[in-house]
């Protein structure tokens, strides 16, 4: 999904990956910046932080082989990490996706 390239749209508070990113948006996917859940001290997720301004999503890849930890895509306005480490206590959004075939 990275590599297809993406734009962060100021108005919706998101951004926009592959397709027209940058133009009309055809054949883009749009993610917003829905930010994330992160929990308190008895471990529920009790809190949300970051809306408008970042959006973390869970990836059906681990971190890498045989970790414990689960993939993230994480984004910002001027940043896009493609795959990086979260715990599972945290609360990401879900957005099923799949290869044009």
């Amino acid at each position: 999904l990275c590599d297809l390239g993406s734009t962060w749209d100021d108005e919706l508070k998101g951004r926009w990956f592959g397709g027209n990113h940058d133009t009309d948006h055809k054949g883009s996917l749009f993610l917003p910046a829905a930010g994330f859940g992160y929990s308190n001290d008895l471990g529920y997720c009790a809190k949300l932080a970051g809306t408008s301004l970042t959006g973390y999503y869970w990836s059906s890849s681990p971190y890498y082989g045989g970790d414990n930890g689960a993939g993230t895509l994480g984004f910002y306005s001027g940043y896009v990490n493609p795959l990086s480490y979260n715990g599972r206590a945290l609360g990401f959004s879900v957005r099923c996706v799949r290869d044009k075939e």
